[in-house]
């Protein structure tokens, strides 16, 4: 199978994308897989507001597949596996399960808020 993302100009100010999947000879459109992370998890954070609004917006679009990203709902803890992430060799329930879900994006939204002028701890982590 072979994955073809194609970027078109319409105009000046507008780009279409446009991701095709080849499978057995026969092209496809497949919807691109977005995933909106709201990236702070302090009590009484904004940045919930406009994540929930990008992604309610994007996901009008035909060929996105948009999913808000809540890492306050995750509830991570800071890395704890015994070998790099690199590696993607994870032990841990909670990695496995959050590999699983940015895995699966073709790319990203980030919203979070400055914290001493660069990105929140959470991100960080």
């Amino acid at each position: 199978m072979l994955y073809y993302i194609k970027y078109f100009t319409i105009n000046s100010t507008l780009k279409y994308t446009v991701k095709t999947v080849k499978f057995q000879g026969v092209l496809y459109i497949a919807k691109i897989k977005i995933k909106v992370i709201a990236g702070s998890i302090r009590p009484g954070r904004f940045n919930i507001q406009p994540a929930t609004w990008i992604a309610e917006i994007a996901g009008k679009t035909s060929n996105l597949d948009v999913e808000l990203v809540d890492l306050q709902e995750l509830d991570l803890p800071f890395y704890n596996e015994p070998k790099p992430a690199m590696m993607g060799n994870y032990e841990l329930e909670h990695t496995k399960k959050w590999a699983k879900t940015i895995g699966e994006a073709d790319g990203f939204i980030f919203v979070t808020g400055e914290y001493n002028h660069s990105y929140t701890p959470v991100l960080a982590n």
